[in-house]
């Protein structure tokens, strides 16, 4: 599974859709009377893994733990710092027998080119290989892929494929099929708005340990963000592409071996629908069934009249949520699909608020076209320690499991003459209707160790939580394992 931003994860699949928004003017979850707070104590079953300072094989001794990716036998895959300058970091395996495995580290052979304090963003998929980058943009960039116990290089600026000069999107999805999109020569880099952005001819690769080869595309790719590209991945090792393009170009393609099979073209007019443009995959089934996000002309006067989140089976488009519906006295301002489980749920959240706005969010789940709310931000959820009632305040770092988990982080707090006070950070789990707190901070993980702030840095598909957590000080991490009960 492939961590992708701070906000939202996309580990096989992505989500969406509509909800009945009398919800958001007050009806409370039937999950929400769950909740934490009362209890200063962490869960029983918690397993710290690992810890700053801890001394891992190479003498490497931990001065921070970066980043961690979880496979479904608990396996971990882990990014550390040394506490020293220059802040090299390491790639570490831990095996479920506790067992910890130095992959490239400072005591390793490390490949030309290499940066050790670039390393970064470790994604693992269930079965246990996992890929992490180095680099730092524009003929820096390598990825990494670790299986059948060894570690091989996938791609490396000016090395290995030919012309690949810059790291676009990456995905892995079962036994270590990777995706991934890359820029070539020619390649532009302005930096007029104060930040780089870097335009290349993208290509497409797929493949595993044995290497990677092209994906090629009826498209034009030249002149693009090479991360524009949209690539996802499932345990079936299906790959989904969003492809740009003109009208009737493939916008979402399947590939099926050597062919790129479209699903769904660029200005197609769906019966019932209207017109789609502006069109990205987010999640595909492992039957195929495709999530996506389009804008829609719904009266062909040849402007889109509103985004949705749309679902594709078998052919029939079905639509999952749109912006302009009703939420309350307010509107859903937009909507971005997270992930479909194995029931075929579609997790997703959307913006409400007045026009202009930018909006609250509001967590849900369709099933077989019925919305039902997870959990929004300014919902009434759970108490401190002193018994004091608490809103959720924000919502973000969302994972969705294969089994249907739907994990969360939420700050929590109070409100008081408009100003939101936070009060606590918790990580929250949906799971058969109900909303529960799995780990909140101010909580004790042993005698005298407190939970300071907490992140969700992954979830398997059988629901295990993987979090990074600061304990007694922001500055002191802890690896933390939640087994599935």
């Amino acid at each position: 599974m492939t961590p992708s931003t701070e906000f939202v994860q996309r580990r096989n699949i992505p989500s969406a859709q509509r909800l009945c928004l009398l919800l958001l003017l007050g009806l409370v979850l039937a999950a929400c009377g769950g909740g934490g707070g009362g209890s200063n104590s962490a869960p029983s079953n918690v397993q710290v893994l690992l810890n700053d300072g801890d001394v891992l094989p190479g003498s490497f001794t931990i001065g921070t733990i970066e980043e961690a990716n979880m496979a479904d036998d608990r396996s971990v895959v882990l990014i550390a710092s040394v506490p020293s300058l220059p802040a090299n970091r390491g790639v570490f395996l831990r095996t479920p027998d506790g067992n910890v495995q130095p992959i490239l580290t400072p005591a390793t052979q490390i490949p030309a080119g290499v940066s050790l304090p670039t390393l970064h963003n470790p994604g693992m998929c269930p079965t246990g290989e996992f890929v992490f980058s180095a680099g730092g943009g524009l003929d820096t960039d390598s990825v990494f892929l670790y299986a059948n116990g060894q570690l091989s290089v996938l791609a490396a600026a000016g090395q290995t494929p030919p012309g690949f000069r810059i790291l676009g999107d990456r995905q892995i999805g079962a036994n270590g099929f990777v995706a991934l999109t890359g820029g070539v020569s020619p390649c532009t880099v302005d930096t007029s708005s104060g930040s780089e952005r870097v335009r290349c001819t993208a290509e497409i690769f797929s493949g595993n340990s044995g290497g990677i080869n092209q994906v090629k595309v009826p498209n034009d790719l030249t002149n693009l963000d090479p991360g524009s590209l949209g690539i996802v991945v499932n345990d079936s090792q299906t790959l989904v592409l969003g492809l740009p393009g003109r009208a009737n170009d493939p916008a979402i393609a399947e590939v099926r071996g050597d062919q790129v099979v479209p699903l769904v073209t660029q200005r197609q007019n769906v019966p019932g629908l209207g017109t789609l443009s502006s069109i990205n995959p987010r999640a595909v089934a492992l039957n195929g069934d495709v999530v996506f996000e389009a804008r829609v002309d719904t009266n062909g006067d040849g402007q889109p009249d509103d985004q949705r989140i749309l679902f594709l089976s078998n052919g029939t488009f079905a639509t999952v949520a749109r912006t302009g519906e009703p939420a309350g006295t307010q509107v859903v301002l937009d909507a971005r699909a997270t992930a479909i489980d194995d029931a075929g749920d579609i997790v997703f959240f959307v913006h409400f608020g007045q026009p202009g706005e930018t909006g609250s969010i509001s967590l849900r789940i369709w099933q077989a076209g019925t919305t039902q709310e997870i959990a929004f931000e300014g919902q009434g959820f759970g108490q401190d320690s002193q018994g004091n009632d608490l809103k959720i305040l924000k919502i973000d770092q969302i994972r969705v499991a294969r089994n249907g988990d739907v994990v969360f982080r939420a700050t929590q707090g109070t409100i008081e003459n408009g100003t939101p006070k936070t009060s606590a950070t918790s990580i929250l789990r949906y799971a058969g209707g109900r909303l529960d707190t799995l780990l909140q901070t101010g909580e004790e993980i042993s005698n005298n160790n407190n939970i300071v702030s907490l992140t969700v840095a992954d979830l398997n598909n059988s629901g295990d939580l993987l979090s990074i957590a600061s304990i007694n000080r922001s500055a002191n991490r802890a690896l933390l394992l939640l087994p599935r009960q």
